[in-house]
């Protein structure tokens, strides 16, 4: 009886090294793994609030929209009008949109760079859509160099749709440039009347 008892002992301390053994394992592979993923996730969020800080202050911003694909022939997405209506909606927002010479003028010289690329392939358009602010940065190695740069970059879209349904690009646009806003005010929260 006592033989059947320590050789039940033996089988479950072997079960149970085996056991740690595998969960030791799963820990030495696993914890790496969830601790760079949990990394990422920090840095992408403490990445974003460096970016929504480096919003606060601009006192206005110049609006740059590249060139839209007139193949695109859709109303919503020709390049004047778009940026007449992107205009209007940062005005809206409370976001001053100043001329060039007001931006030369301006320190960091900051605007807001939208750019909507297509191609078309087939019945489909490809797109991506992409909103920035870039303004003038210091090197941190030579503080004598000043370079433009991206200091706020929204998530950007790509994605594809069919020649009749271009203007979800508009619609995917305009969420982008919802996303900024939330951003700029996030930034530049309004003053509480006193």
């Amino acid at each position: 009886m006592h033989k059947r008892i320590f050789a039940c002992l033996g089988f479950l301390k072997i079960k149970v090294l085996y056991i740690m053994r595998k969960t030791r394992f799963l820990f030495l592979v696993l914890a790496p793994i969830s601790l760079a993923v949990c990394g990422f996730i920090n840095l992408a969020h403490a990445q974003n609030n460096v970016e929504q800080t480096s919003l606060s202050g601009l006192k206005g911003l110049h609006l740059v929209v590249e060139k839209i694909d007139p193949q695109l022939n859709t109303p919503l997405l020709e390049t004047v009008s778009v940026e007449k209506d992107i205009q209007a909606t940062l005005a809206a927002a409370g976001i001053k949109i100043i001329d060039e010479d007001q931006m030369l003028k301006t320190p960091g010289m900051p605007y807001i760079y939208i750019n909507v690329n297509t191609a078309k392939a087939g019945l489909v358009f490809a797109y991506h859509v992409q909103i920035e602010v870039r303004q003038g940065a210091y090197l941190e190695r030579d503080p004598n160099i000043i370079v433009t740069s991206t200091t706020w970059s929204g998530r950007g879209v790509t994605g594809m749709v069919a020649i009749s349904e271009t203007n979800t690009i508009r619609t995917v646009l305009d969420d982008s440039v919802a996303e900024f806003i939330k951003a700029y005010i996030a930034a530049n929260p309004p003053e509480k009347p006193n």
